[in-house]
């Protein structure tokens, strides 16, 4: 008897649009194994945070303007209180903010 096993959930939020469809699409190539959903912002993603689980939020670490929305989705999921893993993604360099963000993770 196989037993079915619930699909990794995963939410991907970038401010870009286009950014967050390739993601999505590529997490989605896994078939059944995963489910992907897409957010492009704050607000949005707080909202399919409250109403489903999610196993990983991969989230933009700087959205327009340099705003640092992926530790502000980080601080969301904490006040939430759920067990949500993240991991970041950006574009830029980090060695100037690395130590800062690793200092934001550890408080």
């Amino acid at each position: 008897m196989t037993t079915a096993i619930d699909p990794f959930r995963i939410l991907v939020v970038d401010d870009e649009p286009k950014i967050a469809v390739i993601v999505r699409e590529h997490l989605a190539s896994y078939g059944d194994k995963v489910r992907v959903d897409a957010a492009t912002g704050p607000e949005e993603a707080e909202a399919r945070l409250k109403a489903s689980l999610y196993d990983l939020a991969l989230l933009d670490l700087y959205g327009a303007h340099d705003m640092p929305i992926g530790t502000e989705m980080l601080h969301r999921i904490d006040e939430l209180h759920l067990s949500t893993r993240v991991l970041f993604m950006t574009r830029f360099n980090l060695r100037e903010d690395a130590l800062g963000l690793l200092q934001l993770l550890g408080s």
